[in-house]
């Protein structure tokens, strides 16, 4: 083998062990951990619609609502979902499909 290459890996060796030892002292709570994870980008939809942001606020408002009264006429109305389920409410237990 070239002596140049030998020096090489002898160079990439010794910049690999230093790199280890200083991540090693640095300890766990220092090293990198990727990009921070963001939770909610809803600041960039007021940005991004500009003048329609009122009328998206208000579809949002009309979807809440349809789904909420869905959701209540599913939970009270409670006929179709029951069926195998009719004798586990006397027992303590909640009748099927209403949990």
């Amino acid at each position: 083998m070239a002596a140049w290459r030998h020096r090489v890996a002898a160079a990439k060796r010794k910049a690999l062990l230093v790199i280890r030892g200083v991540l090693a002292f640095r300890g766990r709570k220092h090293r990198a951990r990727g990009l921070q994870r963001l939770d909610s980008l809803s600041f960039f939809i007021a940005q991004h619609l500009g003048g329609e942001l009122q009328r998206f606020v208000e579809e949002q408002a009309a979807y809440r609502a349809t789904k909420a009264s869905a959701a209540e006429l599913q939970v009270g109305g409670g006929g179709s979902c029951r069926g195998a389920g009719e004798g586990a409410g006397s027992k303590g237990l909640p009748a099927w499909g209403t949990w």
